[in-house]
């Protein structure tokens, strides 16, 4: 799937040589492969090469509609660092409004998560004006007294100097009847997932990083809800070393209307 760019020949040619390396990958006989490709602009050209080759092609708008083109162009504008958060703004609720008018809310809700990310980034940039921003940062590193390598991702890394604290900020777009779990650090998408799970890890990689001496401090921010135990959980962590000077440990969909308004 390509629907950044123009799907060209080049993108075709290392397609395919990826196809062939899968299917020559056991022995004895050829794996059986159905190439797909689905793409958003694509030249009559690499259309009849993937035809001749037996792959099927999809062009995104006959999934999505025609309004999918105004979604990815909106969502590639937000992409852009020099938007006013007033732009933001704009262009966050138009591009909400042709998801709603696809009618395809349900399958489009990556698209919406990304939306989120955008209006969270815009509101971290004013609460911490000063400070630096590190976005969608992975994190490799190996497991303690283990050889297997572990490799998380984490929203927003935020570097703050007054004061000092490094803020790791977890963010959940989803919608309004969706509740988040308490869990437990192997349950992936619930509050302990993070607490106890991949905010450890970048505990132990920040140890060795410039800054090092930075309190490490915590925020799970989500459009959903929390269960009760998660909230009983995160009002007990937000009376300790968690909590940041700028930001409780946990947000709801509440409590982040009531901070959108502050």
């Amino acid at each position: 799937m390509l629907i950044s760019r123009t799907y060209s020949t080049l993108h075709l040619d290392g397609f395919l040589s990826r196809i062939q390396i899968h299917q020559n990958s056991v022995r004895d006989q050829k794996r059986k492969v159905i190439p797909i490709v689905v793409y958003k602009d694509c030249s009559a050209e690499t259309l009849g090469k993937m035809a001749k080759l037996g792959f099927l092609t999809y062009s995104i708008s006959s999934i999505f509609g025609s309004k999918i083109y105004t979604i990815l162009d909106e969502v590639g504008d937000l992409l852009d660092d020099s938007y006013t958060d007033t732009a933001i703004d704009e262009t966050v609720r138009s591009a909400l409004e042709s998801i709603r008018e696809s009618c395809h809310e349900e399958a489009l809700g990556k698209i919406k998560s990304v939306l989120f990310e955008v209006l969270m980034y815009a509101l971290l940039s004013q609460i911490f004006a000063t400070s630096s921003i590190d976005r969608n940062r992975i994190i490799k590193m190996q497991k303690p007294d283990q050889n297997e390598i572990e490799s998380y991702e984490y929203d927003y890394i935020i570097r703050s100097n007054h004061p000092k604290e490094l803020v790791v900020v977890e963010l959940k777009g989803y919608g309004a009847e969706k509740i988040i779990p308490l869990g437990d650090y192997k349950r992936k998408g619930s509050l302990k997932w993070f607490l106890g799970r991949t905010l450890p890890h970048i505990q132990r990689f920040l140890k060795d990083e410039p800054g090092k001496g930075y309190p490490i401090r915590a925020a799970f921010i989500t459009s959903a809800k929390f269960e009760v135990e998660a909230i009983q959980y995160l009002n007990k962590l937000s009376e300790g070393g968690l909590k940041s000077a700028h930001l409780n440990v946990g947000y709801d969909r509440e409590s982040l209307l009531e901070l959108l308004k502050s």
